[in-house]
C-alpha cells in the first residue's frame, strides 16, 4: 500500500491564507486529474448549519462569501468540499459536526466506513475504471484545525463558520486561521471518494483523524 498525507503549501508570511494553485501533493494531483467538476452532488452542508429561514445574518453572509471565494477554482469538486469544511466548526476535541458530515457523505454514496473508539474514521471506495486490481492507496488527513484569531476579531471557533475571501491567487480567512492544515487534505480525499463511478482509480482507504493539533491521537 502507498501511504499519503496531503498538505496545503503556504509561505510563513501568509499563515492565514493559501494559494489555490498549490493545493496538493503530486499523487493526489495525479489521482484528481481528469475528475474536474464531474460528479459534484448537491451539498449536504445545510444539515450542519442553520437553514435560510433561521440562520443569523452573519452565518448566511459567510455561506455566500464562501461560495464566492471558491467560485471558478479547479478542481471544482475539491474546492467545494474545502468550502464545506470551512463552514463547519472543528476545533480539536470538538469534531462532532465534521464526523457526522463524513458519515452522511459515505452513506449518500454507499461507501463503507468504520470509526474507532477515539473518533478516527476511515471511508473505503473500491477501485474503478480499470483500477480494481491495483494496490490500495491510503489518503490520510486530520479534521481538526488550529484555532487562532486576531485580537480585534470576534469569532467563536466552537460555533462560527469562517469568513472567506479571495485576493488574486490567495484564498484567505478574515482575521482567523483558514484551516487549510489539514482541511485541504481532507477535501482532496473527499473529492477522490466522490469521483464518478467510472473514474480510473485504485481502491481507496481514506483515513480522517481527530485531535491532531493538540493531542496527536
Amino acid at each position: 500500500m502507498v501511504a499519503l498525507r496531503s498538505a496545503f503549501a503556504k509561505p510563513a508570511s501568509a499563515s492565514r491564507s493559501a494559494r489555490p494553485l498549490a493545493h496538493s501533493r503530486p499523487l493526489v494531483t495525479a489521482l484528481l486529474r481528469g475528475v474536474g467538476s464531474a460528479g459534484i452532488s448537491r451539498s449536504i452542508l445545510t444539515r450542519y448549519i442553520p437553514d435560510d429561514r433561521t440562520a443569523s445574518v452573519t452565518t448566511m453572509t459567510r455561506k455566500i462569501e464562501a461560495d464566492a471565494a471558491v467560485s471558478g477554482l479547479q478542481p471544482a469538486l475539491l474546492w467545494s468540499f474545502f468550502r464545506d469544511l470551512t463552514q463547519l466548526p472543528r476545533p480539536s476535541k470538538q469534531e462532532e459536526k465534521v464526523l457526522t458530515y463524513l458519515k452522511d457523505f459515505a452513506a449518500a454514496r454507499q461507501l463503507a466506513w468504520k470509526q474507532d473508539a477515539v473518533g478516527n474514521l476511515v471511508i473505503k471506495r473500491p477501485g474503478s475504471g480499470g483500477g480494481e486490481d491495483a494496490p490500495a492507496v491510503i489518503v490520510q488527513g486530520h479534521i481538526d484545525m488550529v484555532c487562532e484569531k486576531e485580537p480585534s476579531v470576534q469569532h467563536d471557533f466552537a460555533s462560527d463558520p469562517l469568513s472567506l475571501l479571495r485576493e488574486g491567487d490567495w484564498l484567505k480567512a478574515r482575521g482567523t486561521t483558514l484551516g487549510a492544515d489539514n482541511g485541504i487534505g481532507v477535501a482532496a480525499a473527499l473529492a477522490l471518494l466522490a469521483s464518478p463511478p467510472g473514474a480510473k482509480l485504485p481502491p481507496l482507504e481514506c483515513l480522517f483523524t481527530v485531535d491532531e493539533e493538540t493531542g496527536l491521537t
